[in-house]
């Protein structure tokens, strides 16, 4: 198949240039582009990657655009993610898009940030988190809030020691309770589902964005607390719905609510327009 960077649907050949253990499921693979410049994206795209003889499957890029290559953090779910496991440095992977719509990194400058991300849920906020990060400067408060079922499913653990010494990010982590709010031996962090942070926290909706990705139950909990208790309208809620893609051109109807194609329309939303869709989200 020829490669050809000018073109979204013909895949391109990438190396893969390192692999990083992040949990016992979970790798990140660092991406080089050998056949010329890797293509421009924004915060919250995807791709598709695959395995000549396996298949693709979409995953969100999670590097900044700053960065040169680009990561995907991949967790061991099914056929096409075991290959990727199966992954050395140096194997050839392929490559098409970027595709689908991005966070409005730019609507976001002179706001606090609060991220909140739920296990692999992660992934797709890293890009935008360490943007905003490099770019400190145009941003108030930065927050983040990252929960795991348990504390070996933390993913990029070794970023968030370095976001914990740091003086211009605000973290909390939190692993679920077995019991609400008793301590876990070891644990730094605190025992607790999100939405309890949240309205034990109280972070004031005033200037203030909300970026988050989890399971959708995490995310309606999540927003609910928000929108019902804390004061937020549904629009200063952000987060990317990365279930259920597989085609990424809108033409398998995989990933459709209602008239809506996740891949096509999204995958980032704000809450105001989840609302409007059907019950199933």
């Amino acid at each position: 198949m020829v490669n050809n960077p000018e073109h979204l649907y013909v895949p391109r050949l990438v190396r893969v240039a390192a692999v990083v253990d992040e949990t016992p499921t979970t790798k990140t693979f660092q991406l080089a582009f050998e056949d010329g410049p890797r293509p421009d994206f924004k915060c919250g795209q995807f791709g598709e990657f695959g395995i000549y003889g396996v298949g693709e499957a979409t995953f969100c890029l999670a590097s900044p655009p700053s960065r040169d290559g680009l990561d995907i953090t991949v967790k061991d779910v099914g056929k096409v993610t075991r290959a990727f496991h199966n992954l050395n440095e140096g194997d050839l992977v392929t490559f098409r898009g970027p595709y689908g719509n991005w966070f409005p990194y730019d609507g976001f400058k002179g706001k606090k940030l609060l991220f909140i991300g739920g296990g692999i849920g992660q992934a797709p906020l890293r890009g935008l988190l360490w943007a905003c990060l490099e770019n400190r400067n145009d941003f108030d408060e930065v927050d983040l809030i990252y929960a795991t079922r348990e504390e070996c499913e933390l993913v990029y653990e070794r970023e968030l020691v370095e976001f914990e010494g740091r003086d211009d990010i605000g973290v909390t982590l939190a692993l679920d309770p077995v019991c609400p709010g008793e301590p876990i031996p070891g644990w730094r962090g605190r025992t607790s589902f999100v939405p309890p942070i949240l309205e034990e926290d109280r972070p004031s909706p005033e200037n203030r964005v909300v970026i988050t990705c989890g399971p959708p139950i995490m995310i309606k909990l999540v927003a609910n607390s928000l929108l019902e208790k804390l004061g937020y309208a549904p629009g200063q809620i952000w987060t990317t719905l990365e279930m259920r893609m597989k085609c990424g051109l809108g033409k398998c109807g995989r990933c459709n609510i209602g008239s809506t194609y996740v891949c096509k329309d999204g995958p980032v939303f704000n809450y105001e327009q989840i609302l409007s869709f059907p019950q199933e989200f």
